[in-house]
């Protein structure tokens, strides 16, 4: 069985459970965080807003949410789904629940 770990929503503050195997990436320094969200896409780039208003495409690599530590900020899949060519996954900027 697969361990559970909360995390919580940076931009609406909803604190949801997500199984310890849920793919995440480390944070890009210019990463918006009022834009709250990334899509991976089958390659493995990341596509988000920069700081600077610039689109960015960039390859990450995942981690699984059991290896973050409480209180970490990280993109975090939503969805169970994987990405396909015409539909990227969808990843959220989250935080680690310390409980």
């Amino acid at each position: 069985m697969r361990g559970m770990i909360s995390i919580v929503d940076r931009i609406t503050g909803r604190v949801s459970v997500k199984p310890s195997d849920t793919p995440t990436f480390d944070l890009p320094a210019d990463f918006d965080r009022q834009s709250g969200t990334a899509a991976v896409d089958i390659r493995s780039h990341a596509h988000y807003s920069s700081v600077n208003g610039k689109d960015v495409s960039s390859p990450i690599h995942a981690r699984p949410l059991s290896w973050r530590v409480r209180g970490e900020d990280c993109l975090v899949a939503s969805g169970a789904h994987a990405a396909t060519q015409a539909h990227p996954r969808t990843f959220k900027l989250c935080a680690v629940r310390s409980e």
